[in-house]
Protein backbone atom coordinates (compact mmCIF):
# COMPACT_ATOMS: atom_id res chain seq x y z
CA UNK A 1 0.00 0.00 0.00
CA UNK A 2 1.27 3.47 -0.88
CA UNK A 3 1.84 6.09 1.77
CA UNK A 4 -0.71 8.78 2.51
CA UNK A 5 -4.43 8.42 2.25
CA UNK A 6 -6.95 7.82 5.01
CA UNK A 7 -6.82 5.69 8.16
CA UNK A 8 -10.17 4.90 9.81
CA UNK A 9 -10.39 3.67 13.41
CA UNK A 10 -13.63 1.88 14.32
CA UNK A 11 -14.75 -0.21 17.28
CA UNK A 12 -18.03 -2.14 17.38
CA UNK A 13 -19.01 -3.60 20.74
CA UNK A 14 -22.48 -5.13 20.48
CA UNK A 15 -24.06 -4.44 17.11
CA UNK A 16 -22.26 -3.97 13.80
CA UNK A 17 -23.65 -0.60 12.70
CA UNK A 18 -20.44 1.33 13.35
CA UNK A 19 -18.40 -1.12 11.30
CA UNK A 20 -20.86 -1.13 8.39
CA UNK A 21 -20.92 2.66 8.29
CA UNK A 22 -17.12 2.92 8.42
CA UNK A 23 -16.74 0.31 5.67
CA UNK A 24 -19.24 2.07 3.41
CA UNK A 25 -17.43 5.38 3.77
CA UNK A 26 -14.00 3.79 3.33
CA UNK A 27 -15.08 1.99 0.17
CA UNK A 28 -16.45 5.25 -1.24
CA UNK A 29 -13.11 6.95 -0.50
CA UNK A 30 -11.27 4.07 -2.17
CA UNK A 31 -13.37 4.47 -5.31
CA UNK A 32 -11.93 7.97 -5.61
CA UNK A 33 -8.42 6.55 -5.90
CA UNK A 34 -7.32 7.33 -2.34
CA UNK A 35 -5.55 4.71 -0.21
CA UNK A 36 -7.69 3.61 2.73
CA UNK A 37 -7.00 1.43 5.75
CA UNK A 38 -9.53 0.49 8.44
CA UNK A 39 -8.30 -0.46 11.90
CA UNK A 40 -11.21 -2.38 13.41
CA UNK A 41 -11.28 -3.64 16.97
CA UNK A 42 -14.51 -5.58 17.39
CA UNK A 43 -15.30 -9.30 17.28
CA UNK A 44 -15.32 -11.28 14.06
CA UNK A 45 -12.75 -9.20 12.18
CA UNK A 46 -9.95 -10.64 10.07
CA UNK A 47 -7.21 -8.96 8.06
CA UNK A 48 -8.16 -8.66 4.43
CA UNK A 49 -8.85 -6.51 1.39
CA UNK A 50 -12.44 -5.48 0.64
CA UNK A 51 -13.26 -3.41 -2.45
CA UNK A 52 -9.95 -1.61 -2.32
CA UNK A 53 -9.95 -1.07 1.43
CA UNK A 54 -7.22 -2.65 3.57
CA UNK A 55 -8.86 -4.06 6.70
CA UNK A 56 -6.66 -4.60 9.74
CA UNK A 57 -7.94 -6.39 12.83
CA UNK A 58 -7.00 -5.11 16.26
CA UNK A 59 -7.05 -7.62 19.13
CA UNK A 60 -10.78 -7.95 19.71
CA UNK A 61 -12.72 -6.22 22.46
CA UNK A 62 -16.49 -6.49 22.82
CA UNK A 63 -19.28 -5.70 25.24
CA UNK A 64 -20.17 -8.43 27.69
CA UNK A 65 -23.89 -7.71 27.42
CA UNK A 66 -26.39 -5.01 26.58
CA UNK A 67 -27.05 -4.06 30.19
CA UNK A 68 -23.58 -3.34 31.53
CA UNK A 69 -21.51 -2.83 28.38
CA UNK A 70 -18.53 -4.12 30.39
CA UNK A 71 -15.58 -4.63 28.06
CA UNK A 72 -14.25 -8.16 27.63
CA UNK A 73 -11.77 -9.94 25.39
CA UNK A 74 -12.38 -12.88 23.04
CA UNK A 75 -12.20 -15.34 25.93
CA UNK A 76 -14.93 -13.51 27.84
CA UNK A 77 -12.56 -12.11 30.46
CA UNK A 78 -12.04 -8.47 31.46
CA UNK A 79 -9.64 -6.78 29.07
CA UNK A 80 -6.08 -7.20 30.44
CA UNK A 81 -3.49 -4.40 30.22
CA UNK A 82 -1.46 -6.52 27.80
CA UNK A 83 -4.28 -6.47 25.26
CA UNK A 84 -4.59 -2.70 25.44
CA UNK A 85 -0.83 -2.43 24.90
CA UNK A 86 -0.99 -4.80 21.93
CA UNK A 87 -3.72 -2.70 20.32
CA UNK A 88 -1.72 0.50 20.79
CA UNK A 89 1.40 -1.11 19.30
CA UNK A 90 -0.58 -2.28 16.28
CA UNK A 91 -2.01 1.18 15.69
CA UNK A 92 1.45 2.75 15.87
CA UNK A 93 2.77 0.18 13.40
CA UNK A 94 -0.03 0.83 10.91
CA UNK A 95 0.27 4.60 11.21
CA UNK A 96 4.01 4.39 10.55
CA UNK A 97 3.31 2.13 7.57
CA UNK A 98 0.60 4.30 5.99
CA UNK A 99 1.64 7.80 7.13
CA UNK A 100 -1.95 8.95 6.59
CA UNK A 101 -2.97 12.40 5.46
CA UNK A 102 -6.26 11.97 7.32
CA UNK A 103 -7.18 9.98 10.43
CA UNK A 104 -10.87 9.28 11.06
CA UNK A 105 -12.25 8.06 14.38
CA UNK A 106 -15.72 6.51 14.34
CA UNK A 107 -17.75 7.94 17.29
CA UNK A 108 -14.75 9.15 19.32
CA UNK A 109 -14.61 11.59 21.13
CA UNK A 110 -18.43 11.63 21.26
CA UNK A 111 -18.42 8.00 22.32
CA UNK A 112 -15.96 5.14 22.87
CA UNK A 113 -14.32 7.05 25.71
CA UNK A 114 -12.85 3.83 27.12
CA UNK A 115 -10.56 3.76 24.08
CA UNK A 116 -9.13 7.23 24.68
CA UNK A 117 -5.58 6.06 25.43
CA UNK A 118 -5.10 4.05 22.24
CA UNK A 119 -6.67 6.79 20.11
CA UNK A 120 -4.44 9.40 21.73
CA UNK A 121 -1.44 7.17 20.99
CA UNK A 122 -2.56 6.78 17.37
CA UNK A 123 -3.10 10.51 16.84
CA UNK A 124 0.20 11.40 18.51
CA UNK A 125 2.03 8.98 16.23
CA UNK A 126 0.18 10.29 13.17
CA UNK A 127 1.32 13.84 13.94
CA UNK A 128 4.89 12.64 14.46
CA UNK A 129 5.13 10.89 11.09
CA UNK A 130 3.17 13.57 9.22
CA UNK A 131 2.82 16.90 11.06
CA UNK A 132 0.16 18.12 8.60
CA UNK A 133 -2.18 15.19 9.28
CA UNK A 134 -5.86 16.10 9.70
CA UNK A 135 -8.14 14.41 12.25
CA UNK A 136 -11.84 13.87 11.59
CA UNK A 137 -14.50 12.76 14.07
CA UNK A 138 -17.17 10.66 12.37
CA UNK A 139 -20.44 10.19 14.27
CA UNK A 140 -23.91 8.84 13.64
CA UNK A 141 -27.00 11.04 13.68
CA UNK A 142 -27.79 10.66 17.39
CA UNK A 143 -25.64 10.46 20.51
CA UNK A 144 -26.45 8.62 23.71
CA UNK A 145 -27.38 10.91 26.60
CA UNK A 146 -24.45 11.79 28.87
CA UNK A 147 -24.04 13.97 31.93
CA UNK A 148 -22.71 17.51 31.68
CA UNK A 149 -19.19 16.61 32.80
CA UNK A 150 -18.83 13.96 30.11
CA UNK A 151 -20.14 16.36 27.47
CA UNK A 152 -17.54 18.91 28.58
CA UNK A 153 -14.80 16.28 28.24
CA UNK A 154 -15.99 15.48 24.71
CA UNK A 155 -15.76 19.15 23.76
CA UNK A 156 -12.28 19.43 25.28
CA UNK A 157 -10.98 16.35 23.47
CA UNK A 158 -12.49 17.38 20.15
CA UNK A 159 -11.14 20.91 20.29
CA UNK A 160 -7.66 19.67 21.23
CA UNK A 161 -7.36 17.01 18.55
CA UNK A 162 -9.81 17.30 15.65
CA UNK A 163 -10.21 19.42 12.53
CA UNK A 164 -13.61 18.30 11.18
CA UNK A 165 -16.82 16.76 12.49
CA UNK A 166 -18.90 14.67 10.09
CA UNK A 167 -22.40 13.82 11.33
CA UNK A 168 -23.95 11.03 9.28
CA UNK A 169 -27.52 12.19 9.41
CA UNK A 170 -29.82 14.89 8.11
CA UNK A 171 -30.50 17.98 10.21
CA UNK A 172 -34.03 18.10 8.79
CA UNK A 173 -34.80 14.97 10.80
CA UNK A 174 -32.41 15.24 13.76
CA UNK A 175 -29.98 18.17 14.04
CA UNK A 176 -26.79 17.32 15.90
CA UNK A 177 -27.55 19.83 18.63
CA UNK A 178 -30.72 17.86 19.48
CA UNK A 179 -28.55 15.28 21.25
CA UNK A 180 -25.41 17.35 21.83
CA UNK A 181 -26.38 20.64 23.46
CA UNK A 182 -22.86 22.17 23.72
CA UNK A 183 -22.39 22.08 19.94
CA UNK A 184 -21.56 25.80 19.84
CA UNK A 185 -18.53 25.16 22.07
CA UNK A 186 -16.89 23.02 19.36
CA UNK A 187 -14.08 24.67 17.40
CA UNK A 188 -15.80 23.86 14.09
CA UNK A 189 -19.41 23.42 13.07
CA UNK A 190 -20.72 19.89 12.46
CA UNK A 191 -21.23 18.91 8.83
CA UNK A 192 -24.32 16.78 8.21
CA UNK A 193 -23.44 14.38 5.39
CA UNK A 194 -26.76 12.58 5.06
CA UNK A 195 -27.35 8.96 6.00
CA UNK A 196 -24.77 6.35 5.06
CA UNK A 197 -26.70 3.60 3.31
CA UNK A 198 -26.31 1.48 0.20
CA UNK A 199 -28.51 3.06 -2.49
CA UNK A 200 -31.73 1.12 -3.04
CA UNK A 201 -34.75 2.45 -4.92
CA UNK A 202 -38.30 1.93 -3.60
CA UNK A 203 -40.25 -0.75 -5.43
CA UNK A 204 -42.19 0.34 -8.49
CA UNK A 205 -44.55 -2.61 -8.26
CA UNK A 206 -47.20 -3.67 -5.78
CA UNK A 207 -46.09 -4.18 -2.20
CA UNK A 208 -46.74 -7.32 -0.21
CA UNK A 209 -45.83 -8.80 3.13
CA UNK A 210 -44.25 -7.82 6.40
CA UNK A 211 -40.51 -7.90 7.14
CA UNK A 212 -39.39 -8.26 10.75
CA UNK A 213 -35.67 -7.67 11.34
CA UNK A 214 -33.47 -7.62 14.43
CA UNK A 215 -30.38 -5.82 13.15
CA UNK A 216 -27.22 -7.75 13.91
CA UNK A 217 -29.22 -10.13 16.07
CA UNK A 218 -27.45 -9.60 19.38
CA UNK A 219 -30.42 -8.11 21.25
CA UNK A 220 -33.50 -8.74 19.12
CA UNK A 221 -34.93 -12.01 20.46
CA UNK A 222 -37.77 -10.42 22.39
CA UNK A 223 -38.96 -8.50 19.33
CA UNK A 224 -39.08 -11.64 17.20
CA UNK A 225 -40.94 -13.57 19.90
CA UNK A 226 -43.52 -10.81 20.10
CA UNK A 227 -43.85 -10.52 16.32
CA UNK A 228 -44.59 -14.21 15.87
CA UNK A 229 -47.24 -14.02 18.57
CA UNK A 230 -48.70 -10.74 17.26
CA UNK A 231 -49.20 -11.92 13.69
CA UNK A 232 -52.58 -13.66 14.18
CA UNK A 233 -53.84 -10.67 16.20
CA UNK A 234 -53.26 -7.96 13.58
CA UNK A 235 -54.73 -6.97 10.23
CA UNK A 236 -51.60 -8.18 8.41
CA UNK A 237 -52.18 -11.80 9.46
CA UNK A 238 -53.00 -12.78 5.88
CA UNK A 239 -49.77 -11.35 4.49
CA UNK A 240 -46.55 -13.34 4.05
CA UNK A 241 -44.11 -12.55 6.85
CA UNK A 242 -40.31 -12.76 6.72
CA UNK A 243 -38.34 -12.84 9.97
CA UNK A 244 -34.65 -11.91 9.65
CA UNK A 245 -32.92 -12.79 12.93
CA UNK A 246 -29.48 -11.33 12.16
CA UNK A 247 -25.97 -12.73 11.83
CA UNK A 248 -25.33 -12.80 15.58
CA UNK A 249 -28.59 -14.51 16.51
CA UNK A 250 -28.26 -17.83 18.34
CA UNK A 251 -28.64 -20.60 15.71
CA UNK A 252 -30.57 -22.74 18.18
CA UNK A 253 -32.99 -19.86 18.75
CA UNK A 254 -33.41 -19.38 15.00
CA UNK A 255 -34.31 -23.06 14.74
CA UNK A 256 -36.85 -22.68 17.54
CA UNK A 257 -38.49 -19.74 15.77
CA UNK A 258 -38.79 -21.80 12.60
CA UNK A 259 -40.68 -24.43 14.56
CA UNK A 260 -42.92 -21.75 16.10
CA UNK A 261 -43.76 -20.17 12.74
CA UNK A 262 -47.28 -20.93 11.54
CA UNK A 263 -48.66 -20.25 8.07
CA UNK A 264 -46.86 -18.12 5.50
CA UNK A 265 -43.92 -17.19 7.73
CA UNK A 266 -40.27 -17.56 6.71
CA UNK A 267 -37.52 -17.34 9.34
CA UNK A 268 -34.02 -16.53 8.09
CA UNK A 269 -30.74 -16.14 9.92
CA UNK A 270 -29.41 -13.31 7.79
CA UNK A 271 -29.78 -11.91 4.28
CA UNK A 272 -27.72 -9.65 2.05
CA UNK A 273 -30.72 -7.90 0.49
CA UNK A 274 -32.62 -6.67 3.54
CA UNK A 275 -33.22 -3.14 2.16
CA UNK A 276 -34.69 -4.60 -1.04
CA UNK A 277 -36.96 -6.88 0.98
CA UNK A 278 -38.12 -3.98 3.14
CA UNK A 279 -38.63 -1.85 0.03
CA UNK A 280 -41.01 -4.44 -1.45
CA UNK A 281 -42.99 -4.92 1.78
CA UNK A 282 -46.13 -3.25 3.07
CA UNK A 283 -44.62 -2.89 6.53
CA UNK A 284 -41.30 -3.19 8.34
CA UNK A 285 -40.99 -4.12 12.01
CA UNK A 286 -37.62 -3.58 13.62
CA UNK A 287 -35.61 -2.01 16.35
CA UNK A 288 -34.41 1.52 15.65
CA UNK A 289 -30.73 1.13 14.86
CA UNK A 290 -29.05 3.54 12.48
CA UNK A 291 -28.78 1.27 9.44
CA UNK A 292 -32.23 -0.29 9.53
CA UNK A 293 -34.05 3.00 10.10
CA UNK A 294 -32.10 4.81 7.38
CA UNK A 295 -32.71 1.98 4.91
CA UNK A 296 -36.41 1.81 5.77
CA UNK A 297 -36.82 5.56 5.28
CA UNK A 298 -34.89 5.41 2.00
CA UNK A 299 -37.17 2.76 0.49
CA UNK A 300 -40.31 4.48 1.76
CA UNK A 301 -41.85 1.65 3.78
CA UNK A 302 -43.97 2.41 6.88
CA UNK A 303 -42.57 0.88 10.04
CA UNK A 304 -43.16 -0.18 13.59
CA UNK A 305 -40.06 0.72 15.59
CA UNK A 306 -39.36 -1.03 18.89
CA UNK A 307 -36.07 0.53 19.96
CA UNK A 308 -33.46 -1.24 22.02
CA UNK A 309 -33.24 0.76 25.23
CA UNK A 310 -31.50 0.46 28.58
CA UNK A 311 -30.65 2.87 31.37
CA UNK A 312 -27.42 3.62 29.46
CA UNK A 313 -28.71 3.50 25.89
CA UNK A 314 -31.42 5.86 24.62
CA UNK A 315 -30.11 6.52 21.10
CA UNK A 316 -32.62 4.23 19.39
CA UNK A 317 -35.56 5.66 21.35
CA UNK A 318 -34.63 9.19 20.30
CA UNK A 319 -34.36 8.11 16.66
CA UNK A 320 -37.68 6.26 16.75
CA UNK A 321 -39.43 9.28 18.24
CA UNK A 322 -38.15 11.57 15.50
CA UNK A 323 -39.20 9.15 12.76
CA UNK A 324 -42.65 8.85 14.31
CA UNK A 325 -42.94 12.66 14.34
CA UNK A 326 -42.06 12.60 10.65
CA UNK A 327 -45.14 10.44 10.11
CA UNK A 328 -43.21 7.40 8.88
CA UNK A 329 -43.45 4.99 11.81
CA UNK A 330 -45.23 3.90 14.94
CA UNK A 331 -42.99 3.95 18.02
CA UNK A 332 -43.50 1.23 20.62
CA UNK A 333 -41.43 1.20 23.81
CA UNK A 334 -39.70 -2.12 24.42
CA UNK A 335 -40.85 -2.02 28.04
CA UNK A 336 -44.50 -2.39 26.93
CA UNK A 337 -43.78 -4.81 24.10
CA UNK A 338 -46.39 -7.58 24.13
CA UNK A 339 -48.20 -9.39 21.30
CA UNK A 340 -51.31 -7.24 21.79
CA UNK A 341 -49.47 -3.90 21.91
CA UNK A 342 -47.39 -4.84 18.89
CA UNK A 343 -50.49 -5.92 16.95
CA UNK A 344 -52.13 -2.58 17.69
CA UNK A 345 -49.01 -0.70 16.54
CA UNK A 346 -48.96 -2.77 13.34
CA UNK A 347 -52.56 -1.84 12.57
CA UNK A 348 -51.79 1.86 13.08
CA UNK A 349 -48.62 1.70 10.98
CA UNK A 350 -50.47 0.11 8.07
CA UNK A 351 -52.40 3.38 7.68
CA UNK A 352 -49.21 5.41 7.12
CA UNK A 353 -48.24 6.52 3.60
CA UNK A 354 -45.54 5.01 1.42
CA UNK A 355 -42.81 7.21 0.00
CA UNK A 356 -39.26 8.40 0.60
CA UNK A 357 -39.04 11.56 2.74
CA UNK A 358 -36.97 14.58 1.68
CA UNK A 359 -33.80 13.46 3.42
CA UNK A 360 -30.25 12.84 2.17
CA UNK A 361 -29.22 9.19 1.85
CA UNK A 362 -25.90 9.69 0.04
CA UNK A 363 -23.81 10.12 3.18
CA UNK A 364 -21.08 7.73 2.08
CA UNK A 365 -20.39 9.68 -1.12
CA UNK A 366 -20.59 13.06 0.58
CA UNK A 367 -18.22 11.89 3.31
CA UNK A 368 -15.87 10.42 0.73
CA UNK A 369 -15.79 13.68 -1.20
CA UNK A 370 -14.72 15.51 1.96
CA UNK A 371 -12.12 12.95 3.05
CA UNK A 372 -10.65 12.48 -0.42
CA UNK A 373 -10.30 16.24 -0.83
CA UNK A 374 -8.54 16.47 2.54
CA UNK A 375 -6.20 13.59 1.66
CA UNK A 376 -5.25 15.01 -1.73
CA UNK A 377 -4.85 18.61 -0.62
CA UNK A 378 -7.79 19.90 -2.67
CA UNK A 379 -9.97 20.71 0.32
CA UNK A 380 -11.30 24.26 0.50
CA UNK A 381 -11.69 24.33 4.30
Amino acid sequence: MSEGGVLVWVQHLLGTGHLHRAMAIAEAVGRKGVSVMIAAGGPGIADGLSRGVRLRALPAIRAQDAASFALIDDSGQPVPPSLWRARARALVQWVEELRPEVVVTEMYPFGRGAFHDEIDTMLTCARRVRPTVMAVASVRDILVSKDEARRARMVERFNANFDRLLVHGDARLVPFRATFAPVDALRVKPEHTGYVVRPVAPTSGPRAGVVVSAGGGAVGARLIDAALAARPLCSAAGEPWTIVAGRRADPAQVGAWRKMAVGDVTVLGSVDDLPERIGAAKLAISQAGYNTVAETLMVGTPAVLVPFETAREDEQSVRARHVERLGRAQFLHERILEPATLAAAIDRALTLPYGTPELAFDGAERSADILAAMATGSDDE
